[in-house]
């Protein structure tokens, strides 16, 4: 569902990219406000984003001649509380933009939107459920629903921003995406509840450590089993498109990673090493981030004692 460069139009993107910074801008904020006693550790984070950007490199068909994949927003804000989720994924996507060249870097404002601050607004009230201390199950059945609806959002919002820029039409876009959406959303639905089962069992701080780590690999090394033999089929978004003659521009900015960087390594190598080279970015970017995060806040913190 990654939007490409070339398919929306300069206002859009305008648009789209101001409302995404905003969002961002927002979440760093409240992210340093709440560092001192509500914000998620720099390790669930960076394990959090690792995972998001594992689980959406394995494309499944989900019906004749197309194909989908997983987009984690829902479970980054159940697990991590809105304003760590829309920061979280959207780094993801970016890390997917820049060194993989998946989704284009003047559509990474709608893909943002689309993705992470959608799936955050979601999310919100499983979080809120978490926080009053809701038992588990529910908070499970609740959290399938808004992953699954978040694919559905997801692909109206797509729909809408290629209404505004006047490349497809948004019933016709729409009446073909959601449907397949709808299908997907099964498999988000289920991911998203596993994540909030998955997590409820990490009681202890020192447990929790281990059990991230051990998580992360055991999601590696399925990535590793299966990137293989992801399915190259069009996406839902590129199905929809087609019919209008719609194709992607030359990117704006070139991916470091190509299709064959990894040639030398072969058929298993050249699959996997992007996606872990790509995981491993993304954790290690969110750790930075989360760093100058708390730095600030001590720094504000320093400053209100020093009053």
């Amino acid at each position: 569902m990654h939007l490409s460069d070339g398919t929306l139009d300069a206002p859009t993107v305008l648009l789209t990219a101001a409302a995404a910074a905003g969002s961002v801008g927002v979440s760093l904020w409240q992210l340093r406000r709440q560092r001192e006693f509500a914000a998620p550790s720099a390790g669930r984070m960076a394990f959090v984003g690792g995972a998001v950007f594992a689980a959406q490199a394995i494309n499944f068909p989900i019906a004749d001649g197309v194909s989908g994949h997983l987009l984690g927003g829902v479970a980054a804000a159940v697990l991590l509380g809105p304003w760590a989720g829309t920061l979280v994924v959207s780094t993801v996507l970016a890390v997917q933009c820049l060194l993989l060249g998946d989704g284009g870097l003047s559509a990474l404002g709608a893909n943002v939107l689309n993705m992470a601050v959608l799936g955050s607004l979601l999310g919100y009230p499983v979080w809120r459920m978490n926080q009053r201390g809701t038992a588990a199950a529910r908070r499970a059945v609740v959290a399938a629903f808004a992953g699954a609806a978040s694919l559905t959002f997801g692909a109206v919002a797509c729909a809408m921003e290629m209404q505004f820029s006047g490349r497809a039409d948004f019933f016709a876009t729409a009446g073909h995406m959601v449907p397949l959406h709808l299908l997907l959303g099964v498999a988000e639905g289920l991911f998203t509840a596993a994540a909030v089962l998955l997590a409820a069992r990490s009681a202890e701080a020192t447990t929790r450590v281990r059990r991230n780590a051990l998580s992360m690999l055991a999601i590696l090394a399925v990535v590793a089993i299966l990137v293989p033999y992801s399915s190259a089929l069009p996406d839902t978004l590129e199905a929809a498109i087609e019919p209008y003659g719609i194709v992607a521009a030359e990117p704006y900015v070139a991916a470091v990673v190509v299709d064959d960087t990894f040639s030398a390594a072969g058929g298993w190598g050249g699959a996997v090493l992007p996606i872990g080279l790509g995981a491993s970015l993304a954790f290690s970017t969110i750790l930075v981030l989360d760093r100058g995060i708390s730095r600030s806040a001590a720094r504000i913190s320093d400053g209100r004692v020093a009053r």
